[in-house]
């Protein structure tokens, strides 16, 4: 009995992309004037038992080296996200969908010497956070939200 494996569709597709950035990276040059353009596309779903999940996120960023190996820049990300459930309670399936959108700057210093540079990153960004519910629509949640958020990070270029 011979068992046939296949390798699925968007993991080969990540897979490329992962590669062009790769090969991409270490050709960047962080040159006054150069620009940085980059981002991410995060697409997932699961079940399990009677709850589906799906999340969909992408986030393009730009910047531009103001001075050598320092990018200032802008960063944009949108998302979706489903929740799907069966409320054993009223007998009946739940579902909640949240859209997020978030827009704001971006600032990267590198260091080394090195064709593979590490960076050290901030960002901080103006989110808006809509939710609906359905199938469970109730008074003490509110159907949106709209907050600053500010996030920062320290990441190393492998």
């Amino acid at each position: 009995m011979m068992i046939k494996r296949s390798i699925s569709i968007p993991f080969r597709i990540s897979t490329l992309v992962v590669l062009i950035f790769l090969c991409a990276t270490v050709f960047a040059q962080t040159e006054k004037g150069r620009f940085l353009i980059g981002g991410g596309v995060d697409i997932n779903s699961s079940r399990q038992n009677d709850v589906r999940r799906f999340n969909m996120n992408i986030n393009p960023t730009f910047g531009v080296f103001v001075v050598k190996n320092f990018a200032v820049g802008a960063r944009y990300s949108f998302g979706v996200g489903s929740v799907r459930s069966f409320d054993k309670k009223d007998n009946k399936y739940v579902t909640v969908t949240s859209f997020t959108t978030s827009i704001g700057p971006n600032l990267k210093y590198y260091f080394g010497k090195k064709a593979l540079k590490g960076f050290v990153g901030a960002n901080a960004g103006y989110v808006v956070f809509t939710q609906l519910n359905r199938g469970n629509e109730r008074e003490d949640r509110p159907p949106n939200r709209t907050d600053f958020r500010d996030t920062g990070s320290i990441e190393e270029d492998a």
